[in-house]
């Protein structure tokens, strides 16, 4: 009985562990992307920064900022920065997401994360959620899209503060990220 409580906690002691432990390197290996072709991670280092964007069809904030994200990816999307958009899990098919970007005209390279690869390695939790990286794997900023959510069902009149469109300004401006973090409101990633 001694040796079974031993090796039950040595386990769990393991996983405490590697829950803390970033998985290695943002961009290596592939992902498949929604329209069914392979998206090789190193190929996004060749921009000076990435907004990775996580997102589910049915969150009611996603369907929201849909239109928002649409003109900041037209607003800032260039040579040197991408917008990947990341579905996580397996609860959505590559034709759920489709119908989602097709309804709410959104041209983003979306990307399908079933084993929540990159939700482990950004600690992502909600959707919508934003990560502004850099090539070399630097989070600049984290968290909201701007204030418009408040909580869950509840929203602003009107937006004040343009969280993602100031930490992509402060970057193109070569300065660093004045507001690096914000707290996300929206669905939990399942």
């Amino acid at each position: 009985m001694k040796k079974t409580w031993t090796i039950i906690l040595i386990v769990l002691f393991a996983l405490a562990c590697a829950r803390g432990v970033r998985p290695k390197g943002l961009y290596q290996g592939r992902f498949n992307t929604v329209s069914g072709e392979k998206l090789a991670m190193r190929s996004l280092k060749k921009n000076h920064t990435n907004v990775f964007y996580f997102i589910s069809p049915v969150c009611p904030l996603c369907v929201n900022y849909a239109k928002d994200i649409r003109e900041i990816e037209e607003q800032f999307g260039n040579d040197s920065t991408d917008f990947i958009g990341v579905v996580s899990g397996s609860d959505y098919t590559n034709q759920d997401v489709l119908d989602y970007l097709h309804e709410y005209d959104l041209d983003l390279t979306v990307i399908m994360d079933p084993n929540f690869r990159l939700v482990q390695y950004f600690k992502a939790t909600i959707t919508p959620e934003v990560y502004v990286v850099d090539n070399k794997s630097n989070v600049l900023y984290t968290g909201k899209i701007d204030n418009w959510a408040v909580s869950l069902g509840h929203h602003r009149q009107v937006v004040t503060e343009f969280y993602l469109k100031d930490a992509l300004n402060d970057i193109s401006a070569g300065e660093n990220v004045r507001l690096a973090q914000t707290e996300p409101v929206g669905c939990f990633i399942e």
